[in-house]
């Protein structure tokens, strides 16, 4: 009886830190307000091969989002005149699974940084003989963006390596 109370304290245990890590992360994500797109990644890696280009985007143009709801967000995204709506439910305190509402397609976005100045997400996928992986890195505000000129050098230094990287 005793070793069945000991587990059952455990399993309670556990069982309130992975709540409490939700609730946690979900106040993080709403309370927030709008995150701001700052830049992307995208790697690919296949044959023994890696491939990255980061590409940075600049103040005016950049893509928002917001978290509305509790643990079944309603994700709007904003890209120029043009907003998108997707449904992202929380998995655990560090993955969300997106489903597309026009086509039911889901997939999974890993939080892989979330503070209050910044929100880093991440979605991998299989690609023929290999994989490839989006990082999504938003701001909380736009008061430290760069200004358009270092951020064209900088796209400009992101293309120049990827083509040297395919080139080897």
């Amino acid at each position: 009886m005793k070793h069945f109370r000991t587990t059952l304290i455990l399993v309670l245990m556990i069982c309130s830190s992975y709540i409490y890590g939700q609730q946690d992360t979900s106040e993080k994500l709403i309370n927030q307000g709008v995150w701001f797109l700052s830049s992307t990644e995208i790697t690919e890696i296949a044959d023994n091969e890696q491939i990255s280009l980061i590409e940075f985007f600049k103040k005016d143009d950049v893509s928002s989002i917001f978290f509305d709801q509790d643990k079944v967000y309603t994700v709007y995204t904003k890209m120029g005149n043009d907003v998108m709506e997707d449904n992202w439910k929380i998995v655990d305190d560090t993955h969300f699974v997106m489903v597309g509402p026009d086509d039911g397609s889901a997939q999974l976005m890993e939080i892989l940084e979330l503070n209050s100045d910044k929100l880093i997400l991440q979605s991998c996928n299989d690609i023929d003989g290999g994989i490839t992986c989006t990082k999504f890195t938003y701001m909380s505000s736009k008061d430290k963006w760069l200004p358009d000129n270092e951020i064209d050098k900088l796209n400009s230094e992101s293309v120049q390596k990827a083509q040297a990287e395919q080139n080897e």
